[in-house]
């Protein structure tokens, strides 16, 4: 039996070539500036961390000083800090791609657990990650955007 196949596919199957999903593009390090932006899919725990305080300090209006962050073992971000009127506020963040997520902890009252992850009203991503700042981005349900960079 003979399959016809289009000429762009058998084009391609003759001219494409297979690439290494387990060889990594080689990258100098020594070539790169520090300024350089960090892939989305390769954070590291520092990065992460600071992702998660930039996007949840642009969220609620607040510098990240004196907001508090550490990495748990199953890859969230945990955040903390009190508010100018005293009030303590404790998240979970995760990251997936450029999308950066967080519940609240105690959402409903002391004791009550994790909330709702974020995600419903709007999408915050991230971008132009340095080692001096990350670009943060909010998109809302209503197409408006809100956007700025938060530097370390």
């Amino acid at each position: 039996m003979h399959v016809a196949m289009p000429a762009s596919l058998l084009m391609c199957l003759s001219g494409c070539q297979p690439q290494e999903a387990d060889n990594p593009v080689e990258n100098n390090s020594s070539s790169v500036p520090d300024d350089t932006p960090t892939p989305v899919a390769r954070l590291n725990a520092d990065d992460l961390v600071r992702v998660c305080k930039a996007g949840q300090a642009f969220t609620v209006g607040r510098s990240i000083e004196g907001m508090a962050a550490s990495l748990s073992t199953d890859g969230l971000v945990r955040l903390s800090y009190t508010r100018d009127d005293g009030k303590h506020f404790d998240y979970d963040c995760m990251v997936r791609g450029d999308v950066i997520r967080t519940r609240m902890i105690d959402e409903g009252g002391p004791g009550t657990g994790p909330g709702a992850w974020s995600g419903r009203g709007s999408t915050t991503t991230f971008s132009a990650l340095t080692p001096t700042s990350v670009h943060i981005k909010d998109v809302y349900f209503d197409g408006s955007v809100d956007e700025g960079t938060i530097e370390f």
